[in-house]
Order: structure tokens, then sequence, then C-alpha cells
């Protein structure tokens, strides 16, 4: 297991961290570990990241705003990219509360054996199962957040509950294939809408736009092999319904995909990790944009999300299996050393 830190000093932090095949054989790690104890932060090493990520917190909104923006993600394919890797990522944005309480964390699981699950690592909060993701098989998930009028919020129709959607996330990592994944994704009971982009290193992946009982697809395009999504529905088949509707509204999402989009555009088919730091570094529409910002009270007026920040940028190589993670919000603060 090799964790390197580039630019350990500067602010914010940036970090790789590679899973190596070894990782993969837990017959030797079990036996001295304590088998209670299958999920296992590596926040005491990157303390200098998320410092305190077991603290948890209430958010409340002070200025009666219920609604985040959340996230603009993006995909390479092999045929797309410089090295021929299969690459993921996404700005995570968010209460910036989460940031300012550093109650964000990247967990490194460690299943037990008997349970044939690959090790798999996560970014998100306390008390969360999973914002994005990547697993020892090469499974990579990321999610972002959708609104339609067919989000139900009460279960009095529905006694058997929902599934979370972020465990779904998680089950997804969990599985041992991608069409395992995608089937897991797509039967369990859901009662909001949510968007989630997988992708497997065997170069292949899928965005599904869900609603409570419906999925809409977007392949990603032959000719390019790359993709993007925000925080509003894009499925034609969507778009085309009259018994459903989205609930966002506008705002950032409206353009933020677009933005990452042509940036792998501008470098196609020579996509690197550089080049979705460009993209997730992108300013257009500041304060809010692919790198949501915050701003001071005085000048809260500006913005359309005042409480949200990009709490932190990620990038996924299912290829070689390394992350390559920053605090935010970014801009132009990645290094590349």
């Amino acid at each position: 297991m090799q964790l390197a830190i580039p630019g350990l000093d500067s602010t914010p932090a940036c970090l790789v961290y590679e899973i190596q095949p070894k990782i993969y054989d837990l017959s030797k790690v079990a036996r001295k570990r304590n088998k209670q104890r299958k999920f296992r932060d590596v926040t005491s090493r990157v303390s200098h990241l998320f410092p305190s990520v077991l603290q948890s917190q209430a958010y409340a909104m002070d200025d009666g705003s219920d609604t985040t923006e959340e996230c603009t993600g993006g995909i390479a394919l092999k045929s797309s990219t410089e090295n021929g890797h299969v690459l993921i990522g996404q700005n995570w944005d968010y209460l910036d509360v989460v940031r300012q309480n550093d109650t964000a964390m990247l967990l490194e699981v460690h299943p037990d054996p008997s349970e044939n699950i690959k090790p798999f690592m996560v970014l998100t909060e306390a008390g969360q199962l999973g914002r994005s993701g990547m697993s020892a098989s090469g499974l990579g998930v990321l999610s972002m957040s959708l609104w339609s009028t067919g989000d139900v919020l009460d279960n009095r129709n529905k006694p058997y509950g929902w599934m979370p959607i972020t465990l779904l996330r998680r089950m997804f990592l969990e599985s041992p294939t991608f069409p395992m994944g995608i089937k897991t994704i797509l039967s369990m009971p859901r009662h909001v809408s949510n968007n989630m982009l997988v992708a497997t290193a065997e170069d292949e992946a899928i965005n599904f736009e869900l609603t409570p009982d419906k999925f809409f697809m977007i392949n990603v395009p032959v000719d390019r092999e790359i993709l993007s999504h925000s925080n509003h529905f894009k499925a034609e088949g969507f778009l085309g319904r009259d018994d459903i509707g989205d609930d966002t509204n506008g705002g950032s999402s409206l353009y933020r995909d677009r933005r990452v989009f042509k940036k792998l555009y501008e470098n196609w088919p020579n996509i690197t990790e550089s080049t979705f730091k460009q993209a997730f570094s992108d300013n257009v529409g500041y304060p809010n944009g692919v790198c949501e910002q915050t701003v001071p009270e005085d000048a809260r007026w500006t913005s359309a999300t005042p409480n949200d920040a990009t709490i932190a940028s990620v990038i996924y190589n299912l290829s070689l299996k390394t992350i390559q993670l920053c605090k935010g919000p970014l801009g132009t603060f990645w290094d590349d050393t």
C-alpha cells in the first residue's frame, strides 16, 4: 500500500492514493485485525486533509434555503485518454459547513474475507455510506443529486421503506462485476431521484438518471467516449415524458456539465488527470460554477447557493486504481508536482 502526498504544506492539500494488488489478498491481513472492525479509515495518515472526520454534526441552514446544487462529474474512457486509462472524477459540492467542521472523510474499506467483497475506497461525510468511490475490482461510481416531481418523502404508502441512495452507491462498489452492480442500482427501491455515473476499468461506463420508479440511461458516445453530468435531467427519455418533470430550480447546473465536457473535448484524445483538474478548477459564473466558491457574509446576495462550496475534488484512475484528491474549493490549487 503506497501513499504519496504532493504539496504537503500547501492549502488546500492534495494527495494521490494508490491501491496496490497486495491489498487484494486479505487472508493474512484479516488475522491481524479485529474482525469486528471491518471499516478502517485512512484519515490518521491524511489528517492534514480532513483532521477531525469523526465529528458528527447537525447542519442548519440559517437563511431559509433548503436546496444545494451539488456536484459536477465526468468520465473519459480509454480511447480518449493519453495513456489508455479509464478516468472518472467530480467536484463534490455541498454545504460548506462539512468542510469547515472537517466532517468529510476518505474511507478505506476491507470487508471480512467471508463476505467475498474486494476492498474499496469511498469519499463521504460522517454518518454517510458513500458519495463516490472506487473498488479493487476496478468499479467506480460518481453521484450527483437530482430532483423530480416524482420524489416521495412520505412513506405511509410504502410500509417497507426505501433504500438510502448512499447505501445504493456503496452496494455498487461491493458488487463483484459491472453488470451485477448495474442490476443492484436498478432493482432496489428508491424514493428520491439521483444521478449515478458508473464505470469499470474494463472500458465501459453508463450514466443513470434515477427517479423513484424509473431509470433513464445515457450511453457514452462512441465517437469521443467522454461524458459529463451535473444536477439536472438530460436523458431524452425523461425530457419526452409529461407524467414527471425536473424539479430543479435552474442555477449553475445548467452549464456546469458543459464546462467540464468542453475541457475534456478540447484535450481529446490526450486526456489526463491534469485535464480533469483544469476542468474542475473552472470559475465561470463565480461564485457558482464547476468550482463552487464561498463568499463573504456581505456578498451572500451574489450567490445562488451561499451555503455551498466545493468540499473536495476527486479523480479516480480505474485502470491504475489510484485516487487523486484535493480539498476544495480548489480553484487553481491543484499541485501537479
